[in-house]
């Protein structure tokens, strides 16, 4: 392999997994603070299934863009193979991400009535974590403040505001829902661009790994004295 050549894609892996990288770190963050949305009282898929796949994703890329970094820095060729092999499972399950994500948010007639009815739920079912719901989001009520009849908690009102007497106009089901949904469709944005830059990596691993190969093939033939 010349030593050009060799330059060229080892430059490429580093610059291909520092971008990667970042979209990792992204999805590690909007992971984050979804799951934080749901902490705060609200979840619109019922559990942290959403969430978690983002956060764990994300570090399992960070750790596997450092791990091509290394193996690239040192030319081996398992580590190579064994990067390339790990991208690619990752590049099926980020682009599964991004397309749950896509799904989830391109009806939104459906998604708003699914995020209202959770709202709804949890407004009838538990007040404490709704008037959280209510600070945190700067909202009032389930559709509005209409829904406690002229009678508003504190929540519905910024914090200096004791009695609550103008209450936020909008509504926690519409709060909440443009929220949340620009949550997924950057999750989702981010996994379907990341997983393509993998499968650029993977693909600049192969290269690098079939080219070490060669040399080393090369060399034992040299070293032979049987023609190969």
């Amino acid at each position: 392999m010349s030593w050009l050549t060799s330059l060229i894609l080892k430059l490429a892996i580093y610059i291909s997994n520092l971008i990667t990288a970042s979209g990792a770190i992204v999805l590690i963050a909007f992971g984050a603070e979804y799951i934080q949305s749901k902490n705060n009282g609200v979840s619109i898929f019922g559990d942290f299934l959403f969430g978690v796949l983002s956060v764990t994703v994300g570090t399992i890329a960070l750790v596997v863009c450092i791990f091509g970094c290394v193996s690239a820095c040192f030319e081996k060729s398992i580590f190579l193979k064994i990067y390339a092999g790990i991208l690619m499972g990752l590049f099926t399950i980020q682009l599964s991400l991004g397309i749950m994500a896509v799904t989830k948010v391109q009806n939104p007639d459906r998604f708003s009535r699914e995020v209202t009815k959770t709202v709804q739920r949890l407004f009838e079912e538990d007040r404490t974590q709704f008037y959280v719901l209510q600070q945190e989001f700067e909202c009032c009520g389930v559709n509005g403040y209409f829904d406690y009849n002229n009678t508003f908690p504190t929540s519905c009102c910024n914090s200096d505001n004791n009695p609550c007497l103008r209450p936020f106009e909008t509504g926690c089901a519409t709060a909440f829902r443009d929220v949340i949904g620009e949550y997924i469709k950057t999750i989702g944005f981010v996994a379907i661009v990341f997983a393509a830059l993998e499968l650029m990596c993977a693909f600049f691993a192969f290269t690098v790994r079939r080219k070490i190969q060669s040399v080393s093939d090369s060399d034992d033939c040299s070293e032979s004295s049987t023609t190969c």
